[in-house]
């Protein structure tokens, strides 16, 4: 698994850290679970499921076989104290996208660090890991208001999903000129 960090500064002027990992094996996805879980729990997992732990842990299980073949990254923002504040889940070869392009598979930021400029941090820190990215893509619930106005304003672009059986958008943005 592959590490690297360095400092960012929230709209409050407070550093933190962001952290990159490279997902090799399953291991080192649980190792990295073991950081976020709390964060994952209170986005994914509904306080009204009868057995979150489980429901949970069945989650993230689905998760890992999902992802495993994609190339996995994760970034994880971190205070002073090596709390995560949100963390951004890159998927870098998913068969279904060009090259070049990676796939925000879950964005999170724990609702008290929310509003704060951390998550679009961590969306464009896979820029600084694969700066010849051409494309950040994403897929988001078409309930999901706030997180549609967000990215609109970060500069992604809506397109609805070519696929009719999922209610949601998929959301595109380019950083470099398409190759011919």
């Amino acid at each position: 698994m592959d590490k690297l960090s360095w400092v960012e500064q929230d709209k409050n002027g407070r550093d933190y850290t962001i952290e990159f990992h490279r997902i090799s094996d399953e291991a080192g996805f649980w190792a990295l679970v073991a950081q976020i879980r709390s964060i994952y729990s209170e986005i994914f997992i509904s306080s009204s499921d009868e057995e979150p732990v489980m429901l949970c842990e069945n989650k993230l299980k689905r998760l890992w076989d999902d992802i495993r073949d994609c190339k996995p990254m994760i970034f994880i923002a971190k205070n002073a104290e090596n709390k995560a504040l949100g963390y951004a889940l890159f998927l870098c070869e998913a068969p279904e996208y060009y090259e070049e392009t990676a796939v925000l598979e879950q964005l999170a930021v724990a609702s008290e660090f929310r509003e704060l400029g951390i998550g679009k941090k961590l969306i464009f820190s896979i820029l600084k890991v694969m700066p010849d990215m051409g494309y950040i893509a994403l897929h988001t619930h078409i309930s999901n208001y706030i997180a549609q106005d967000m990215y609109e304003r970060l500069g992604f672009q809506r397109f609805e999903s070519e696929d009719s059986e999922i209610v949601d958008f998929v959301y595109k943005i380019k950083f470099k000129n398409e190759r011919t």
